[in-house]
């Protein structure tokens, strides 16, 4: 986390993170689905609660609620084990992840809202898909024409 943060229990917050060197892992629908299956892994354990993500081709957007864990952790454990199962999928070895993450705690019902919005708009922005929820690598917990 930045200096000066912390992370707390029950809190929301829209995590942020890159490929190193901004490498599009993530064009590969394989090591896109490793991402989305670690983090409802990780709700599965109750260390976070997933509200949204999407995985685009070379960064990873999530609005998750913490659980269990802290968000060091979350992030330690997300960023590893999905490092290991791309790095088999793309026959290679060495980094995934930039080191740094980029993280907002959410102060209350309409942050956490806007933060599932720039979600779920993001492969829109980039002209992945035309509409907010039909790009395959993204999870959101509500129906999408409530937000």
């Amino acid at each position: 986390m930045r200096a000066g943060r912390w992370s707390e229990k029950g809190r929301c917050y829209l995590v942020t993170t890159t490929t190193a060197g901004r490498r599009r892992f993530f064009d590969r629908p394989e090591a896109a689905q490793i991402v989305l299956d670690c983090l409802a892994w990780l709700e599965e354990h109750e260390r976070i609660r997933r509200l949204s993500a999407v995985v685009m081709p070379d960064h990873l957007h999530a609005v998750i609620e913490l659980g269990t864990a802290s968000l060091p952790s979350v992030m330690h454990s997300l960023k590893g084990f999905t490092a290991k199962g791309v790095n088999a999928v793309e026959a290679r070895s060495g980094p995934v992840w930039q080191r740094q993450y980029h993280e907002t705690a959410l102060r209350d019902g309409s942050a956490v809202r806007e933060a599932i919005r720039y979600c779920l708009l993001n492969p829109v922005r980039w002209g992945l898909t035309t509409a907010p929820g039909e790009f395959p690598f993204c999870f959101c917990a509500y129906p999408i024409d409530s937000l």
